[in-house]
C-alpha cells in the first residue's frame, strides 16, 4: 500500500481496479487539479491476491473474484465484504488519527470503484465524497437493505465511458438510479467515445467535482 502524508487535514483513499496496482492509481490521482492536493494525505491501498476465475484461476490483485462476462456473474458476495471490512478499516484509521469523516475522499476505477459504491454506502457517517469511474453497485439486490441512512448525505461522482465493452454502461447507469431512488445525491457524466479507459475530460470533470466540495472543507 501506498500512503503519502503531508500536512494533512484530509485524506483521499483510492483503489485500484482489477489486477493493477497502488502504484498504476498514482499516475491517475497525481493527474487530479485539485486545489489543496498538499491538504490531504493520499493512500492507495493494495487488493489482495487471488485467484480469479475470469482470467483462468490467475493470481492477481483483486478486491473480489469474477466469475463470467456478465454482470450477474460478477457477484462474489463473500469477497466483497471481505474486501469491504478492510477498506472500511482504512476510512475508520483516519478517523480514528483525527481525520474529520466530512474531510475524506474515497474512490476508485472499475472493480475499485464499484467497491467504493459498496463501502460508501455502508458507514456509519457521511465522508466528504464518493467516486466510482467505470464501474458499478455490485451485489446491489442483495446489499440494498444495507444501506445507511448517514451516507445519504455524501456527494457521489459516477462516470462511464458509453463505449465500455468491460464494464457496460448500462450497469453503471442502472447503479446510479439504484443510488437516487435511495435518496443518495449522483453526479453523473458520461463520455460518448470512452472505453475502459479514463479520459483527460472525465479527469477535468472529477476534479471540478472534488474541488467543488472542498469548498466547505477549506472555509
Amino acid at each position: 500500500m501506498s500512503n503519502f502524508k503531508t500536512n494533512e487535514i484530509g485524506s483521499f483513499i483510492w483503489l485500484h481496479g482489477l489486477g493493477s496496482s497502488s502504484g498504476d492509481s498514482e499516475n491517475l490521482v497525481r493527474a487530479l487539479k485539485l486545489n489543496h492536493a498538499s491538504m490531504f494525505s493520499l493512500t492507495l491501498p493494495d487488493a489482495p491476491l487471488i485467484s480469479v476465475t475470469i482470467n483462468g484461476g490467475e493470481k492477481m490483485p483483486a478486491w473480489y473474484d469474477i466469475k463470467g462476462t456478465e454482470l450477474t456473474d460478477r457477484q462474489d458476495k463473500i469477497g466483497i465484504e471481505q474486501s469491504g471490512k478492510i477498506i472500511k478499516k482504512l476510512i475508520v484509521d483516519e478517523v480514528e488519527r483525527g481525520i474529520n469523516p466530512e474531510r475524506i475522499f474515497l474512490g476508485g476505477f472499475s472493480q475499485g470503484g464499484a467497491m467504493a459504491l459498496h463501502v460508501g454506502t455502508r458507514l456509519d457517517f457521511p465522508i466528504a465524497g464518493v467516486v466510482c469511474l467505470s464501474g458499478y453497485l455490485p451485489v446491489a439486490e442483495a446489499f440494498e437493505k444495507d444501506f445507511v441512512r448517514a451516507t445519504r448525505e455524501t456527494p457521489f461522482f459516477i462516470a462511464h465511458g458509453l463505449s465500455d465493452h468491460v464494464v457496460r454502461a448500462e450497469w453503471t447507469k442502472s447503479s446510479t438510479e439504484i443510488l437516487r431512488a435511495k435518496g443518495f445525491t449522483v453526479t453523473e457524466r458520461e463520455y460518448a467515445n470512452l472505453g475502459h479507459s479514463v479520459s483527460q475530460e472525465e479527469i477535468d470533470d472529477l476534479s471540478s467535482f472534488l474541488n467543488s466540495k472542498c469548498k466547505s472543507i477549506f472555509v
